[in-house]
Formats: structure tokens, sequence, C-alpha cells
């Protein structure tokens, strides 16, 4: 079975990813088009190229600390307005994509659309921006654009990371203006999964179902499930405790995946 998904963002509270992947893929459930912002922009593009949750979860056992919180130099955090340098996240995953043999947005199209989105924000706007498909606004071609650049630019968390910069334009993390891009995968043909992270479902659910169907007042979409993933009250930015914990957090999504299917009957 396909189905299309959606990846909040939310730092390294997205190791519980790797467990709900995990358990649909147990199910014969594969991953059509995806979408995602920051974190959840990482899983959906190794998802997209063609990695497995066990893939997956090798490629962060591998990981050193030190490449997702490359300090900056003073001068280069204050001219760039981030405490830690992307570059060195980007690389590795340019290095990941390649494996793979898919490395452009061209690599995932189908058809004239692809299957896959990432959400960043351009920062003197705060316009969202979605790539590939915004691309030509700013001067770039879809086909030809790095899917690992895209990604990096996604996970410039503002402060945290430095800003990312490309021609006259600068980008931060999607998640300044949609950190739950749903509305990419919304597709009446298949059914579609959104993840969250740690969000008070009682009253953002009701904005969710808005959101969804506002956009798509014209297509008859029916099964769209949505996730909540805990994280052990997690804050996004401690990826050192997160890592530490990193098997719980796989357990967690791999169990709560598994309530939320063998209680609503994913179709």
């Amino acid at each position: 079975m396909f189905v299309n998904a959606c990846f909040e963002g939310g730092g390294v509270k997205g190791l519980t990813y790797v467990g709900a992947i995990r358990f649909l893929e147990e199910r014969g459930v594969q991953f059509f088009k995806v979408s995602g912002t920051s974190v959840g922009a990482i899983f959906a593009a190794l998802l997209s190229v063609g990695y497995n949750s066990y893939e997956i979860e090798k490629i962060i056992e591998e990981v050193d600390f030190k490449l997702i919180a490359t300090r900056n130099k003073l001068k280069d955090g204050i001219k760039n307005v981030g405490l830690y340098s992307i570059q060195s996240l980007e690389e590795k995953l340019y290095e990941l994509f390649e494996r793979k043999g898919k490395t452009k947005f061209i690599d995932v199209k189908y058809g004239n659309d692809y299957l896959l989105k990432i959400i960043v924000t351009e920062m003197k706007t705060k316009q969202m921006v979605v790539i590939p498909d915004d691309l030509p606004k700013f001067g770039y071609s879809r086909d030809d654009f790095l899917i690992s650049k895209a990604v990096a630019m996604s996970c410039s968390l503002p402060l945290v990371f430095n800003q990312y910069r490309l021609s006259n334009y600068i980008f931060v993390d999607g998640g300044v203006v949609n950190n739950f891009p749903i509305e990419q995968v919304l597709d009446s043909s298949r059914p579609i999964i959104g993840f969250r992270l740690n969000v008070d479902k009682d009253t953002r659910l009701i904005n969710l179902r808005n959101k969804v169907f506002k956009i798509n007042k014209e297509l008859n979409i029916n099964n769209i499930n949505i996730i909540y993933l805990d994280s052990l009250n997690l804050k996004s930015s401690q990826f050192k405790k997160g890592f530490e914990r990193k098997k719980e957090l796989y357990n967690l999504g791999y169990t709560i995946t598994k309530n939320y299917f063998l209680s609503n009957l994913l179709q």
C-alpha cells in the first residue's frame, strides 16, 4: 500500500520517526509523496531517495554529534545570526543522497510533479517557499536544485543555525511559516498520514482540519490520519540528550503508531 506523508519539524524530537516508519514498513506501507519541515524535511528526503528505517537508524548511529552542532567562529556567528554552521549537515546529506543515486529534485520527479516537497522561509518577507515548486521565483531550476541544499535551508533554525544565503536572498527554517505542510501531500487517490511532534491535539486538531479542507474544497479526501508522537518532553534543540535517549524515542514512535493503526484501522 502506498501512502502520502507529512513530517512535522521538531529538532531532535524527530528521532521518534524511526520507530513510526518501521511499524508502517512492517505492515507493507510504502511512501509515495512526502513533505516536511526542518527535521521532518530530513526524514522526508531520506525516504524519498530510497532509505528505509533500518538504514536511517544506522545513519543516526554513525552520526557524530559535532556534525549537527559545529559551532561557528564568533565573527561568523554574528554575521550569519546563528551559533552553529549548517554546512557540515548539508555535506553529509549530499553524501547520503549520492549513495542512492538521487541528489537533485529531477531524481524524485514523477510526471510533471515532484514526490518530495520541502518548506523553507524567505527571511526578508517571511514568505513560505515550497522547494522545488517555488524555485523559479528566485532564479533557480527546479530539476537541477540539490535536495541536500533544500533540506539544509529548511533546517536553518533562527539563532541556532546560520541563515542560508542564496544570491540576494536569505532563507531560514520552514517552521517559521509552516511547520506541518500537510497540504503539500493531499491527494484523494491514496491515504495520507501526518506525523506531529508533541502538540496539544485537542486545541489544534480543529485548526488543522480547517487548514486541510479549506485548501482542498474540491477534493473528496476522507482518509487523513494525524498521528501524534510523544517525545519524552524533550526540547527541539536538546540534541545531546535526545541522542542519548534515541532508543526510547524509536520505541515510542513504533508503539504510538502501532496503537493508532490498530485503533483506527488505517486503510
